[in-house]
């Protein structure tokens, strides 16, 4: 099931507005690159702790060939997530201060994206499972502004 929330409030001059989406009812496999790696250990712990204990090869080599790569349930997991995709606050001055510099509106605004997301896979995108091993990770972004209307 796809899900979708739009929000937006007004008071006083303030306005809060969210946009957040989800999916839920199914399983994925964990079958990407970052849990490939000899099995349980996730490609970031191969990387930042070396190779494992007692393996003799100097590099990362399919010479081990016992069931860390054999599909199982024990990589599917439940699928669904919740994702915060936009949220803004912001201030509009009143119209008494701005019409006497001859200004329509002025707004002060704080917009974050892609500030939360609630899934029980960890440390990847749901949406991109290979986000962050070989490409850049989708980022949390928070920016500032002014809109002026004349």
């Amino acid at each position: 099931m796809q899900y979708g929330i739009t929000f937006g409030v007004e008071y006083k001059g303030f306005n809060l507005d969210l946009l957040g989406y989800g999916l839920s009812g199914f399983d994925r496999m964990l079958d990407n690159k970052y849990y490939q790696i000899y099995g349980e250990r996730k490609y970031s712990n191969v990387l930042v702790d070396g190779l494992p204990n007692g393996n003799p090869h100097p590099v990362l080599s399919p010479v081990y060939r016992n069931n860390n790569f054999i599909t199982s349930d024990y990589w599917v997991v439940d699928g669904g997530y919740f994702k915060l995709r936009n949220v803004e606050l912001g201030y509009t001055l009143p119209y008494m201060l701005t019409e006497r510099i001859d200004i329509g509106k002025v707004k002060l605004f704080i917009r974050g994206a892609n500030l939360l997301t609630i899934s029980r896979i960890k440390d990847l995108d749901p949406e991109n499972l290979d986000a962050g091993v070989g490409n850049f990770p989708l980022g949390k972004t928070i920016t500032g502004g002014v809109s002026v209307s004349f």
